[in-house]
């Protein structure tokens, strides 16, 4: 028995030292592990100014008097979007305050409730302690379609005659309808309801409610007759449809399809070269249709990096989720994002990839 536990169990000066080593940072990382464990969340602290307010108000509450409601009263009917400075820093911690208000001195607007969610520095916790007060006389989302007038009963209209406050009044915003009878006024044309929907400016909600008052007249069928050569085509990339798209030699239904889907992910194209980037394209096809075409770069949908969200990000083809996710940690960790410049200086980017970015960034 003797010799069984000197053979397993007799260790050189150097193994009983490696031993008592490990057991040591074995002992270390399990009181990490307990003290994080045990250690109360900071939320609380982080959350202190608007949980002092909160419990001032129902105490006040409590007490009925005419100043105590009038308090709560101010607090129910928050507005981000007008608030004073000082009422924000009596709520809430001071970084989160500073952000809402340079966000505003930029010309940043909260349509929605959950705008302010995307403020940096809010966390959920905050977030869902602040939701109950926050109240947006009139909020919309622009991007999500949400109409201006949406409980204002439609009548039926032609989408190629009305002007652009008629635009407006349908419910969307200023820039939506300049977009709209910029593609009118460049030739292009709905022909019917459904051509709603292709217009990308126009959210999937707000062309379901305004296709069933769309009318188009329909007009008789005229003959031409083309004398000598056809007139060469003309067509603006980012706001052409598939019937448009398909007149072009070389493109047929299925390329058209293409293009239009490669344009949505982009956010538009800046550049023709840029439709060799769609699938099966070929660099003979671009040679036949490039001096058919032209880009309009003011359809362009931009990339803001300091509010879209990871998954947001790598939804852009020059964009993947390694490198979404190293915009966000950066973002997390430095503050916000001054110049899209500074991801190439932290190498995020590289040069090519910042230079096919660059036109979708806002700076």
């Amino acid at each position: 028995m003797k010799k069984f536990f000197h053979s397993y169990f007799d260790f050189s000066r150097g193994e009983r030292l490696g031993i008592i080593l490990l057991s040591v940072l074995l002992l270390v990382l399990l009181s990490v592990q307990i003290y994080f464990t045990c250690r109360p969340t900071s939320s609380s602290a982080y959350n202190a100014p608007l949980l002092k307010k909160l419990s001032e108000l129902e105490r006040a509450t409590d007490t009925n008097d005419g100043k105590s409601s009038g308090q709560l009263k101010e607090l129910s009917s928050f507005d981000p979007n007008t608030a004073s400075a000082e009422f924000l820093y009596s709520i809430l911690p001071g970084n989160v305050a500073h952000n809402i208000i340079r966000y505003r001195q930029c010309g940043g607007h909260f349509y929605d409730p959950e705008d302010v969610r995307k403020i940096y520095g809010m966390n959920d916790s905050l977030y869902q302690l602040l939701r109950p007060y926050l109240v947006i006389p009139g909020n919309k989302k622009e991007y999500q379609g949400y109409t201006r007038q949406r409980n204002t009963p439609l009548s039926c209209f032609n989408p190629n005659t009305i002007t652009q406050s008629e635009w407006v009044g349908l419910g969307l915003s200023d820039r939506q309808a300049a977009v709209i009878r910029h593609y009118i006024e460049h030739g292009g044309q709905f022909k019917s309801a459904e051509d709603i929907r292709k217009m990308f400016v126009i959210s999937p909600q707000l062309a379901d409610r305004l296709m069933p008052y769309v009318d188009i007249p329909s007009s008789p069928k005229k003959e031409y007759k083309f004398i000598g050569k056809k007139a060469p085509l003309h067509i603006e990339l980012n706001s052409a449809d598939t019937s448009c798209l398909v007149e072009l030699k070389g493109v047929g239904s299925t390329f058209a399809r293409r293009i239009i889907r490669y344009r949505e992910e982009l956010g538009g194209f800046y550049d023709k070269r840029q439709l060799l980037e769609v699938l099966g394209l070929t660099p003979e096809v671009y040679v036949m249709i490039e001096k058919e075409i032209y880009i309009d770069k003011t359809f362009l949908r931009k990339i803001d990096l300091n509010f879209s969200s990871a998954e947001e990000l790598s939804h852009h083809p020059y964009l993947n989720r390694e490198i979404s996710k190293k915009i966000v940690r950066f973002r997390s960790k430095y503050g916000m994002i001054r110049s899209p410049q500074c991801l190439m200086n932290a190498e995020i980017l590289s040069r090519e990839q910042y230079e096919k970015l660059e036109p979708y960034l806002i700076k």
